[in-house]
């Protein structure tokens, strides 16, 4: 537990950025749906090749966030059979 927590704690300040990220995820979601079918993004997609349109790349670090919660809980219990 308190490698863990340690863990935690050298991540702060990269966490928070995913905090902040995860707070400001209802603005994006909608400025992409006013501006998602725009010539822009479509070129921008194209251009780079990308399958996924920005919508879908925007939502990776939420989806990332949510399995920190489950690696840490299986991090815990191993260590916890570990002492």
């Amino acid at each position: 537990l308190l490698f863990t927590r340690t863990c935690l704690c050298c991540q702060k300040e990269e966490l928070q950025v995913y905090e902040k990220y995860c707070q400001n995820k209802p603005r994006s979601e909608v400025v992409w749906r006013q501006c998602g079918d725009s010539l822009f993004f479509q070129e921008c997609q194209k251009k780079l090749d990308h399958k996924l349109s920005l919508d879908a790349y925007l939502l990776k670090p939420v989806q990332r966030i949510t399995k920190y919660q489950l690696m840490l809980k299986v991090h815990t219990v191993k260590m916890s059979a570990i002492q």
